[in-house]
């Protein structure tokens, strides 16, 4: 299976909802709360001037209305899971998360 639709599945499990987005265009209707992601940087490793392996990092968003959403703690425990930010917009919560998968 692709690896990006093993973290799509297993973003949905963290949230218990199928409310999960990968890469959605500008103007999508989208359900709250909910987990938009999307591709952040590719990472190559070379050897002998030539690739050999590649990591993605993606970029997760938590949207919430409630600040103390047991969801961020969950995303937290995913290995190689970074917090990046926090912001407020329109009364919903954003939580920012890097994620090498």
């Amino acid at each position: 299976m692709d690896r990006r639709l093993q973290l799509h599945d297993l973003l949905i499990d963290i949230l218990g909802s199928r409310n999960v987005y990968f890469q959605p265009p500008d103007g999508s209707t989208v359900k709250y709360p909910c987990i938009i992601y999307s591709i952040d940087d590719i990472d190559i490793n070379h050897a002998n001037n030539k690739p050999y392996a590649h990591k993605t990092k993606y970029l997760i968003k938590l949207v919430d209305e409630n600040i103390e959403t047991s969801t961020k703690d969950k995303i937290l425990l995913l290995s190689t899971c970074k917090f990046v930010d926090h912001y407020v917009s329109n009364n919903l919560h954003h939580f920012l998360f890097n994620i090498y998968f």
